[in-house]
């Protein structure tokens, strides 16, 4: 009678089970060091399904995106392969893979698409936009916090963006500063509100833009979700923390609508030191009311 082979058993505990790993091997009278080879193959499968084991749904399809990003083999607007492809390929069932790319696409990661698929999100900020929120709550981030790191990112953008501006962005800034002032009478009490946050914050964006700085613009928009409560609490402190009348309060907003023209003056002219004192100034009104 053949001898029969020896056997190897790898066997790996989990607390949702039991998992087995059986290989077979020749006599090891025959084919001798066979056995070490292959035990140090299987040994590397072994780590290798265990580290897998303990990631979830959710760890392998994000690190798998993650990883895709890294080397460039997915950008923005790209779609994924279809779910029951990743199941396949990671040994998930589709509905794993579903919730997996569903609680990605909150976070704004992927973008879901009924009927056509799962893509990088081209909103890819808002994954910026809401750690800097939930940042600034759980931290007990001030509004003096926020103005400094404001105040460094936008100096550094109304630098860049004099020497790389295009003549379409600057006519995009001067029609935000004529919505400003539209949106104010001539003695600078407010007309529309709406319409004066919303000329503003577009105003900063294009500015962003502008610097041809693809990080420095990621970083704006994402602020812009924190910067809506902080623009409404500033205000708040000139009204009441500033002991000014309604007269003095409507001067100081005309005078920073005019501050947000220098900022444009200063970049057609493509004058750094003008624009960055221009800048300045535009913080140092918010300054003194902190």
């Amino acid at each position: 009678m053949a001898k029969k082979p020896d056997r190897l058993k790898f066997r790996l505990q989990r607390k949702g089970g039991r998992y087995k790993i059986y290989l077979l091997l020749l006599p090891a009278d025959e084919c001798a060091g066979v056995a070490e080879k292959i035990a140090e193959r299987a040994d590397n499968v072994f780590n290798s399904m265990e580290g897998r084991m303990r990631e979830s749904a959710h760890e392998i399809i994000y690190n798998y995106i993650r990883q895709m990003i890294a080397a460039r083999q997915l950008k923005i607007g790209d779609a994924l392969l279809p779910e029951r492809e990743l199941a396949k390929m990671f040994g998930l069932s589709r509905n794993s893979v579903r919730e997996s790319l569903r609680a990605l696409s909150l976070i704004g990661v992927v973008e879901c698409r009924q009927g056509s698929g799962n893509y990088i999100s081209e909103r890819f900020y808002n994954v910026e936009a809401e750690t800097l929120f939930l940042t600034s709550k759980l931290c007990n981030v001030t509004n003096l916090d926020i103005t400094n790191y404001r105040c460094v990112m936008e100096k550094g953008g109304v630098m860049l963006a004099t020497q790389n501006r295009t003549e379409r962005q600057m006519e995009a800034l001067q029609r935000c500063v004529e919505k400003m002032w539209s949106a104010v009478d001539e003695d600078g009490y407010i007309i529309d509100g709406k319409a004066l946050n919303e000329a503003d914050e577009e105003f900063h964006r294009i500015l962003a833009v502008s610097s041809g700085n693809k990080l420095l613009q990621t970083n704006i928009e994402a602020l812009s979700l924190v910067m809506r409560e902080y623009v409404h609490d500033v205000w708040n402190e000139v009204w009441k923390g500033a002991g000014f009348g309604s007269d003095e309060v409507a001067r100081l907003r005309l005078q920073e609508i005019g501050i947000h023209q220098e900022i444009i003056d200063a970049m057609r002219d493509r004058d750094l030191d003008a624009g960055q004192k221009a800048m300045q100034a535009h913080f140092d009104m918010v300054y003194q009311f902190l």
